[in-house]
Formats: structure tokens, C-alpha cells, sequence
């Protein structure tokens, strides 16, 4: 004991203290568990030691730390029948709206019923809407000579961006419409003819016409090429964008709606009363092929995966690609007439209906509808629709805005 005093008080102690202690302890109180001499809690691979064996407490089976054996956290909760273990949080996936359904499939501030996410109406009163696009951060509104707007997707920050004026030559006509990344671009068949918009997210300088021309029945934007789509009479022209001049892309279609996957343009031609072609040529050009033949009608328009999709009287139709049906009849996939308009994304069909006096708004996966098609809202008069990664939106004709989870 003479000795260690000593030397604790000649050395730095942090150097001999373990020693100083333990040989106090062992002249003083003989051998004493965790010397590293092979008694239990020495942290020598014994149990009890915390050195990962079983019942020392450190989280692994057995260790009696609180765990259910599995040594991953705590315990998971204790949920009842109807509900369902999301991520530690015990729910009803039938009616909670962070977990709508399944675990994490968030109703965006709406309602869970049943599982399926109500719409959210972000604005009303707009008029009568016919526009409806989106950025990041922006839903974008235009009708039948109503102010042009953005809306936030939370509803908030509704701006007019192009006020309607007293004239009709003062008002902005949005029946068909684009965006390009950079501006919202729209057109009408009666006034104010050729492309007009304005630059996002502020429309600064003012609403422009982009490109003068004719009357307009159909646009659509190619993102992949940097190119804007449009018929000019019966032509169908298109531009570079930005600033682009416009040329003829093929004379004589008369196209009535118009799609893009970035290697083809599609388009229907009507060349008769009740007499519609759907066609596609390559956007580098070459020959014109003929994808589906003499259809009484073809409303609504969209190239979704490897197949294209219109509206016809018996409900939504399809045609497979690259080659189309020819002078056969198409495939019904989805038996919702009165079509509005019809969108694609990687994985569902999107459309908007009016049938039977009832508003829809509905889905179906690209593969084909197992049963009923998905009925996302029932709202008056939807017309418009477009879609981000998380949701649909779409206006009405009596002047709301809406989304949807998807």
C-alpha cells in the first residue's frame, strides 16, 4: 500500500490508476469481479458483461433490456384487430388520411374514407376553367375568357396573373394549353388567334403572343425535344422552344388532339364528318403511318406506355404500339363515355368525364382496369387535368380547382 501511494504521487496518476485501485482492492478485499481474470462482468466474454453475450443488457436476444428478442428497438405496438402497425403507429387504413389505405399514402389535406383520399378544392369562383397546369410549386388556371391564375398546390398564394377586361379582345381564351418549363402557353378556335402565354411563375412582361397564326383546335409540348406542337388551320406546325420559327410538320391533317412520347407525334385527323384517324410520324420526320382507321369519334388523347388511348361512344379505347389496329376495331379498356380529356403517367390512364349528368374524375393502371375503373372525385362539370409525382389536379367549368392524391 506504501509503495502505490507512492508512486500515484511521483507518475500521473491517470497512468496508474486502474493499477492503484486494483491492487487496493485485491490486497484489500481479495478478487473482485470485472479484473479481466475470468470472473462474470469483466467484459472477458462472460455473461453478464455488456460485451454482447446473452443477459448482459445490451440490446441482443435474451438480454432482458425491455426488446422483444429482436435486438432492433423497442417493442412494436400493441394494435388491434382493425388497426395497422405503420412504422410503430397503430392506424385505421380506413380512414386515417397520413396512411390512406396503405402505410404512408398521404391524402395531401384531404379526408380518408373507406381508404380512398378525398379531392381538396384549393380555389372556387374561378369562372369557367378549362386550363389546368403545374409546375413544382404552382397549379396554373385559364378558361373561356376568365383571368389567367396560379394557385399554390396547398391552396395558398393565388395570384391573377392576366386580369379579364371588359372586351372580348381583352380576355384570355385557354381551350387548349401547354407547358413548356418556362411559360404556360394556350389557344382557342375563335379569338385572339395563334400561341399566346406568359412566363412562370410571375407571367412578367405581361401576357404575349408567342406565335401568330390561326385559329386553334389542339397544342401539345415536347419536353424531351424542346419543341411546341400545334395545328395552324389544317396543318399541323410546330416550333423550337424557346423562339423558335414555326414550320409545317405535315399539311392537310386537320389534327383535332395531339400527343407526344418524344420519339413520335400522334395525333387524330378528322377528314369527315365521323370519319377520324389516328396517326403518328417519327419528330425527325419520314413517312406518316397510319395507326387506327375511319372511327366515328376520337375525344381525348394520350400515349401511355406502349399503347395510345382515346374517347369513343362505347367509353375510352386503346390501340397498341408501334403498329397500331388498322381498319379493326379498338379495345374497350375503360367503359366511361362523355370524355373531357385524358392524361398518362408511368404507371395510370387519367380522365375527365361527364356521363349521365354525373362528373368524374377517374383512373385505371396502364395494363388495363380490374373491374370498375377507380373514381377519384365526383365533382360538376370537370374538364382539365394534369398531374405531378403525388397528385392529380383538375378544374371545373363552374370555377373550382382541385386536387387528388393519387
Amino acid at each position: 500500500m506504501t509503495t502505490t501511494r507512492l508512486l500515484c504521487a511521483l507518475l500521473p496518476c491517470a497512468l496508474l490508476v486502474p493499477a492503484c485501485f486494483q491492487d487496493s482492492l485485491d490486497k484489500g478485499f481479495g478478487e473482485t469481479a470485472g479484473d479481466g481474470d475470468g470472473d462474470p462482468g469483466d467484459g472477458d466474454g462472460d455473461p453478464g458483461d455488456g460485451d454482447g453475450d446473452p443477459g448482459d443488457g445490451d440490446g441482443d436476444p435474451g438480454d432482458g433490456d425491455g426488446d422483444p428478442g429482436d435486438g432492433d428497438g423497442d417493442p412494436g405496438p400493441s394494435c388491434t384487430p382493425e388497426e395497422t402497425d405503420c412504422s410503430g403507429e397503430c392506424v385505421v387504413l380506413g380512414e386515417d388520411p397520413e396512411h390512406c389505405g396503405a402505410c404512408g399514402h398521404d391524402c395531401l389535406g384531404g379526408t380518408c374514407d373507406a381508404g380512398t383520399c378525398a379531392p381538396v378544392e384549393l380555389a372556387s369562383g374561378k369562372g369557367r376553367l378549362f386550363m389546368a397546369l403545374v409546375d413544382q410549386t404552382h397549379v396554373y388556371y385559364g378558361g373561356d375568357g376568365v383571368a389567367v391564375g396560379r394557385i399554390g398546390k396547398d391552396g395558398s398564394d393565388d395570384v391573377v396573373l392576366a386580369p379579364a377586361g371588359p372586351m372580348l379582345t381583352d380576355k384570355e381564351w385557354c381551350y387548349e394549353s401547354a407547358f413548356t418549363g418556362d411559360a404556360v402557353v394556350w389557344g382557342n378556335d375563335w379569338v385572339q388567334p395563334g400561341v399566346r402565354g406568359c412566363t412562370v411563375p410571375d407571367c412578367a412582361g405581361g401576357v404575349q403572343t408567342f406565335m401568330p397564326g390561326m385559329n386553334m383546335f389542339t397544342m401539345t409540348y415536347d419536353a424531351t425535344n424542346s419543341r411546341l406542337y400545334w395545328n395552324q388551320g389544317a396543318d399541323l406546325v410546330s416550333a423550337a422552344w424557346p423562339g423558335g420559327n414555326s414550320t409545317v410538320f405535315l399539311a392537310g391533317q386537320n389534327p383535332r388532339d395531339l400527343a407526344t412520347d418524344g420519339d413520335y407525334v400522334y395525333w387524330v385527323a378528322r377528314l369527315a364528318v365521323e370519319d377520324y384517324h389516328v396517326r403518328k410520324r417519327a419528330v425527325g420526320g419520314g413517312n406518316m403511318v397510319e395507326l387506327a382507321l375511319n372511327r366515328p369519334e376520337a375525344i381525348g388523347f394520350a400515349v401511355g406506355g406502349s399503347k395510345l388511348f382515346w374517347g369513343e361512344s362505347v367509353g375510352i379505347v386503346q390501340a397498341p404500339l408501334p403498329n397500331g389496329i388498322g381498319g379493326a376495331d379498338p379495345q374497350v379498356f375503360a367503359n366511361v363515355t362523355g370524355i373531357r380529356k385524358i392524361v398518362a403517367d408511368s404507371s395510370h390512364l387519367y380522365w375527365t368525364s361527364q356521363q349521365d349528368g354525373v362528373g368524374t374524375v377517374g383512373r385505371c393502371p396502364l395494363a388495363g382496369c380490374d373491374g370498375p375503373p377507380e373514381i377519384l372525385a365526383q365533382v360538376e362539370d370537370p374538364w382539365g387535368i394534369t398531374f405531378d409525382p403525388a397528385a392529380i389536379y383538375f378544374v371545373t367549368e363552374t370555377g373550382s380547382i382541385y386536387k387528388v392524391a393519387k
